[in-house]
């Protein structure tokens, strides 16, 4: 069963979306963007937006290591920080 599969199954489609936008605040973040153009690019909230850097800074590090690799393989440079 793919990951896809699962989420599908699991999730409601908003809870789907909401899991979206955040990997995209994510990625808009380890690229350096700042919140007003996060907002903008992918629609978050201030809040959300907040809620994933405060993620991404003391989470486990795993969606962060996951987001820079899917920017990597974009060609897309994301800041180094660990």
């Amino acid at each position: 069963m793919s990951a896809s599969a699962f989420f599908d199954d699991l999730c409601a489609v908003t809870e789907l979306r909401t899991m979206e936008q955040r990997y995209a605040v994510a990625g808009c973040l380890l690229q350096g963007k700042v919140y007003s153009e996060i907002r903008r690019e992918t629609g978050a909230s201030s809040a959300t937006v907040s809620r994933v850097n405060r993620m991404l800074n003391y989470g486990t590090g795993s969606v962060a290591e996951s987001v820079r690799e899917d920017l990597a393989a974009q060609g897309v440079t994301a800041d180094t920080k660990e």
